[in-house]
């Protein structure tokens, strides 16, 4: 009987989004396991007819989560799963456990260390410690240790040391596929006249996603009428919240747009993106899009956005003041950038080269069970 590979992550949305390629690949090759998550988001899935077997793994309560990884690590026997991928730390920590039961091959994704790492206090910095405790253990049983930017890289062949010259691997994010946005008709914005610049905000509005920046970064430019500000995606909490927002907004020189499922129109209507994140991500999903739709993109220095953008060659990248970004990009050649960074997104994000370093974890993983 053929092994599967079963994925765990924190989300099913997340695995069906990000990992959509990788779902399909396994289930031509026949060998497509249970998809796990933490989260009980199966209403936002669209399988496309991929008919895989979703399982929620409740984790909320003691009682309910010793049942859910016992039913979990029975599953996996009888599903024949040969090889358990992890993605995100909790994803990572249920796939741990469940081969250690189930004597199965182990590959870890970590898709960033999150927003404990992104701050300094105590309460983090205890955190970080069993984090990073618990990959190194982790070691021990894993094949391959997947990270995607330069900074968890240098972290993680620390922390595996003389393991990481064959376990450890680098992929640029969860990758894309080149044709993303085929097909796909921008939304229309109202803007003032023709030749209004439109600039985004696509995030939850959480300060450590620096909604405060690109709101300020509005409320400072209000008597410029050649440029728009847009924010789509979830409100947040305090003057964002759901009650607050539109209000915050209307009084901020940007245009709201609440959450939606298909950011692509959205996307391919505005001039300008603005990643303005301190969160400590693997790589930022909407940096991949934006460059492959063939934005401008104004980011922070953070992990992984650095590995990629350039200043004046295919974005423009920032460390704290966003308004002095903004005046760099508007006096750049912007069919430039744009082209640039199109072009970069297929050459170094297709889904299909990480799609490659997952196959050749698999097989390590195969090797050493």
């Amino acid at each position: 009987m053929t092994c599967r590979v079963a994925i765990i992550a924190n989300s099913f949305s997340a695995t069906f989004v990000f990992r959509k390629s990788l779902l399909e690949y396994l289930k031509s090759s026949g060998i497509l396991g249970p998809v796990i998550s933490s989260c009980n988001d199966i209403s936002n899935v669209n399988q496309d007819g991929l008919n895989a077997k979703l399982v929620f793994f409740d984790c909320e309560k003691f009682g309910s989560l010793f049942r859910s990884f016992l039913g979990i690590c029975r599953l996996l026997r009888e599903s024949n799963v040969g090889v358990i991928h992890g993605f995100t730390h909790i994803g990572n920590l249920i796939a741990w456990l469940s081969s250690l039961v189930n004597r199965s091959g182990l590959v870890l994704t970590v898709t960033g260390m999150g927003r404990v790492f992104s701050c300094r206090s105590f309460y983090c910095r205890v955190f970080q410690f069993f984090i990073l405790a618990f990959y190194w253990i982790a070691k021990f049983k894993a094949s391959a240790v997947i990270v995607q930017n330069r900074d968890d890289l240098l972290l993680f062949s620390q922390l595996l040391g003389k393991a990481s010259k064959t376990k450890l691997f680098l992929t640029n994010g969860s990758g894309i596929d080149v044709s993303h946005f085929h097909g796909v008709r921008p939304y229309h914005f109202c803007k003032n006249f023709p030749g209004t610049i439109v600039i985004g905000f696509f995030s939850r509005a959480l300060p450590e996603k620096g909604v405060d920046d690109f709101y300020k970064l509005a409320d400072a430019c209000s008597s410029m009428a050649s440029l728009k500000f847009v924010h789509v995606g979830h409100p947040g909490v305090g003057m964002y919240s759901a009650e607050n927002i539109i209000a915050t907004a209307s009084q901020m020189n940007v245009e709201f747009k609440d959450f939606v499922v298909d950011i692509r129109p959205y996307l391919l209507a505005v001039d300008i993106v603005v990643i303005p994140s301190i969160y400590r991500e693997g790589l930022s999903r909407l940096l991949i899009e934006a460059m492959l739709a063939g934005k401008v993109v104004i980011a922070r220095t953070t992990t992984g956005v650095r590995d990629h953008i350039k200043t004046g060659n295919n974005g423009i990248l920032y460390d704290s003041d966003l308004k002095c970004a903004l005046e760099t990009a508007l006096g750049q050649d912007s069919n430039w950038l744009r082209k640039k960074a199109r072009l970069y997104a297929e050459q170094n994000f297709d889904v299909r080269i990480v799609n490659s370093v997952y196959i050749k974890a698999y097989r390590l993983a195969k090797a050493s069970n």
